[in-house]
C-alpha cells in the first residue's frame, strides 16, 4: 500500500479504511508486513512500531 519510489525516507503514517462490515468482528485478524527494500540499496530495513484495528 505503501510505495517505495515516493517513500521521503520520513515516517510514514497512514489510515486505511476496509469495509469488512459483512465479516464477524470475533474471530482471528492478521496484519501482514513486508519491508520490500531493494537489495542493492544501502538503507537500513523498515520496521513496524504499532498498529489498531478499530470497528
Amino acid at each position: 500500500m505503501k510505495d517505495f519510489a515516493s517513500d521521503t525516507g520520513a515516517e510514514p503514517h497512514a489510515t486505511y479504511t476496509v469495509d469488512a462490515s459483512a465479516l464477524p468482528a470475533d474471530g482471528t485478524w492478521r496484519l501482514r508486513v513486508m519491508d520490500n527494500t531493494p537489495g542493492i540499496l544501502t538503507v537500513d530495513p523498515g520496521h513496524l512500531d504499532g498498529w489498531n484495528l478499530t470497528f
